[in-house]
């Protein structure tokens, strides 16, 4: 019977995924992009004037006399090379995240970053035998999301590389190309249910 009605069982597996997809990518773009394109890049003075608890979004580059935690990074992701026999390519496992707090230069002026904030969209990378490290380095082009903390600071949920608008333009064509793939193998899954209706036409 599964050899039967192969095609209508891959029609429908690609139907379903196709789905998933679709609901992903848009699940994706409602809790991550649409708060991005919500907020807009402010100054330092501007945010110091904001009372604690506002949502905020500020552009800037890491000050140069950020500490530096490993190498030239001043924040990272590690990432461990796990294998688990010869033949087969590592597995790459985040297994430390380093994110303290930065000084972030805004214009003429510097914003505090508070620590505990995750990276997106990294920019330098290091590599060793066995280990990865993504992250920023002093200079690096970023900007920040999250909120206004009691003491002033940001108290940033996420902090990415390069600038705001870049990254929309970027996520937003790599969205659109993913809804693609999505109807795609939608449109594929509708045409072997097709094709199994013909052919069981035809064996009648």
């Amino acid at each position: 019977m599964l050899n039967k009605y192969k095609l209508v069982w891959l029609g429908l597996l690609a139907i379903g995924y196709g789905v998933v997809k679709l609901w992903l990518l848009a699940s994706y773009s409602d809790a991550v992009l649409a708060p991005l394109r919500q907020l807009e890049p402010q100054t330092a003075a501007s945010l110091r004037l904001l009372p604690a608890g506002t949502p905020v979004l500020v552009e800037g580059r890491i000050s140069r006399v950020t500490p530096q935690r490993y190498g030239t990074l001043v924040a990272y992701v590690r990432s461990t090379a796990e294998r688990y026999s010869d033949k087969q390519e590592p597995i790459w496992l985040e297994d430390d995240w380093v994110s303290p707090a930065l000084l972030l230069e805004v214009g003429s002026q510097t914003m505090p970053i508070e620590p505990g904030y995750a990276l997106r969209n990294t920019t330098i990378q290091k590599l060793t035998k066995r280990n990865s490290y993504s992250g920023f380095d002093r200079g690096s082009q970023v900007f920040a999301v999250g909120t206004i903390s009691r003491a002033g600071a940001i108290k940033a949920e996420t902090v990415y590389g390069g600038k705001r608008d870049a990254y929309l333009f970027k996520q937003t064509g790599e969205k659109w190309v993913g809804y693609a793939g999505a109807l795609f193998v939608l449109v594929l899954g509708l045409g072997l249910l097709g094709v199994e209706v013909v052919l069981g036409r035809n064996r009648r």
